[in-house]
């Protein structure tokens, strides 16, 4: 638990450095639901992958995905589909940072354990604060740097000694 503590102290660094924490309760609650189901994906991922393969794995979980939340969309306007751009910006979407991501998460899963990937997970902020320095300007602060360095010790931590406490988080 100390390890995944030392990781998410980082994230709560990232996140807010150089913010006013306004704290939304609605937005708290569906934050801990988007945890909760992210969670409960990555032990479906988990216990399909021991039966079939990865892509398998995630093409059910997103099929499933797919049914549940089809009657969200019932009745919109989709005509920004006829749009090339828009249509093919779709795609991306869905191919590349969805499908791909997932099947290589899935991997991950079948690979680690589930608590495991979903700690490693918490590389994402990292990488997204590194690309808005790195390609689009943005400023390496103090705290984004000190939280990405407690993130990586943290992930570290796991990775050498294996730490089981994070399993009671997923």
């Amino acid at each position: 638990m100390g390890a995944s503590s030392v990781a998410l102290a980082g994230i709560a660094l990232i996140t807010l450095s150089g913010a006013v924490l306004e704290l939304d309760p609605l937005g708290v609650l569906l934050a801990l639901g988007s945890s909760v189901a992210f969670s409960l994906q990555a032990l479906s991922l988990s216990a399909l992958g021991r039966r079939h393969s990865a892509l398998r794995a995630v093409a059910v979980v997103f099929a499933a995905g797919t049914v549940l939340t089809a009657p969200l969309v019932w009745g919109r306007d989709f005509g920004w589909l006829r749009s090339p751009d828009l249509a093919l910006a779709a795609v991306y979407v869905g191919v590349v940072t969805i499908a791909v991501a997932y099947a290589l998460f899935s991997h991950g899963v079948k690979a680690l354990t589930p608590a495991i990937a979903v700690t490693i997970s918490l590389l994402e902020p990292v990488v997204a604060g590194l690309i808005g320095i790195g390609l689009l300007g943005d400023p390496l602060t103090l705290p984004f740097a000190l939280g990405a360095l407690l993130v990586v010790v943290g992930l570290a931590i796991v990775g050498r000694t294996g730490d089981r406490a994070i399993d009671t988080l997923v």
